[in-house]
């Protein structure tokens, strides 16, 4: 029987990363299981650009692949009651007769009977359920009044359906991986006996990434979907009273909430640009001075990863997962939703010894101190099976 020290059970999202990271070394031995990733040759026979790739040490569930694939792409009617909690069963059952698992990293949404049946009758195995998004019962709760300030059913509310049909996915879960501590507090409120081990997706270096000071600060951008959800009244809110400062907005407003923001579009200092390719995205971040989030909620902000990324300081709010790495590196500030708050926050980023102090940290950060994702869960398999 063949031992393997780490077996990934995921969906093809950040998982990638820790399966790309696991290639690049030789310390760990691992396996991946997953749906949606293909071969590399078939992504070389067909010329199909946005394909997910693996080449070793990987199985597709083509069940699993062609389930997700009706459900969430094609939205077949026929399809909305399919189970996908059960499909990689089959796929465990084989590998644990077949080899010995001491890091058992997975993905609870798609089922985690085997795994614990596993991990019971080998005590020397450690499972970890990675949950990558806030207990939705949690924001529920904390969305509610906002909701209602508008004039909002809260039960109309795509967030209240979450919340009622949240599936119990890590009650036999002792450890979770979470990518920040607004995550892992979410959950505690539901889920207090629980073990919680914060691991941040980090930030993404743009390939255009140059150091930048700066002699004014009054360019603002913010980028993501325009919503109550996402803070985006409190932002236009302040950035309509305050018009020296512009704020540039990449994003579409959210369907069923534009009575809230169409107002802002005529006022001259707020610019709306719509939904842009990433890759031009990531080209205009750097013409801007300061990133701006101010989200009700947001596990961990990918769009300000890449801000900070391209050489931005940043600005997020308290329920911003970013907030923990934004605090240990001093890439930028956090401030609270109160509106003095907000608003003595971006007066202090405008600040120009603050603000080119940030830009220093985000430079020597790049330079010296960056980690990626996939290499932090690697340090963190290793610790766990040395400790």
């Amino acid at each position: 029987m063949k031992d393997i020290d780490v077996l990934i059970v995921a969906r093809p999202d950040h998982s990638m990363q820790i399966y790309n990271a696991l290639l690049k070394q030789d310390r760990l031995s691992f396996l991946f299981l997953s749906y949606k990733v293909f071969p590399v040759w078939i992504k070389k026979m067909f010329g199909i650009k946005k394909m997910t790739t693996v080449s070793k040490n990987a199985i597709c569930s083509w069940k699993l692949t062609i389930v997700n694939l009706c459900r969430y792409k094609f939205r077949f009617p026929f399809a909305q009651n399919w189970d996908e909690t059960l499909i990689f069963d089959r796929h465990l059952r084989r590998i644990f007769k077949n080899k010995r698992v001491r890091i058992i990293h997975y993905w609870p949404e798609y089922g985690d009977y085997e795994i614990i049946k596993y991990v019971k009758s080998h005590p020397g195995t450690l499972a970890f359920a990675d949950i990558h998004m806030p207990h939705p019962k949690s924001v529920y709760e904390d969305m509610k009044s906002v909701y209602l300030k508008y004039g909002i059913e809260p039960e109309s509310m795509q967030l209240f359906n979450m919340a009622q049909n949240q599936a119990d996915f890590v009650n036999n879960a002792n450890d979770i991986l979470v990518p920040s501590s607004y995550v892992a507090d979410s959950y505690k409120r539901i889920y207090k006996d629980k073990r919680y081990h914060i691991i941040s997706y980090g930030i993404t270096v743009s390939s255009s990434y140059t150091k930048r000071h700066r002699t004014i600060v009054k360019e603002f951008v913010y980028a993501g979907r325009i919503s109550l959800e996402k803070g985006s009244d409190l932002l236009l809110d302040f950035f309509e009273r305050n018009p020296e400062l512009n704020i540039h907005l990449y994003g579409s407003i959210v369907n069923g909430q534009e009575f809230i923001f169409d107002k802002y579009k005529g006022i001259p200092n707020i610019y709306f640009h719509g939904l842009v390719p990433k890759v031009e995205l990531q080209n205009r971040l750097k013409l801007y001075d300061v990133g701006i989030h101010l989200s009700r909620f947001d596990a961990y902000s990918l769009a300000v990863g890449e801000m900070i990324g391209t050489g931005l300081p940043v600005i997020v709010s308290e329920a911003v997962g970013n907030k923990d790495d934004i605090k240990a590196e001093n890439f930028g500030l956090v401030t609270s939703l109160e509106v003095k708050c907000i608003e003595d926050t971006i007066r202090q980023m405008c600040k120009l010894d603050l603000y080119n102090k940030f830009v220093d940290n985000i430079e020597d950060y790049i330079r010296y101190r960056h980690v990626s994702y996939g290499e932090k869960l690697i340090n963190f398999y290793l610790n766990t099976i040395a400790s």
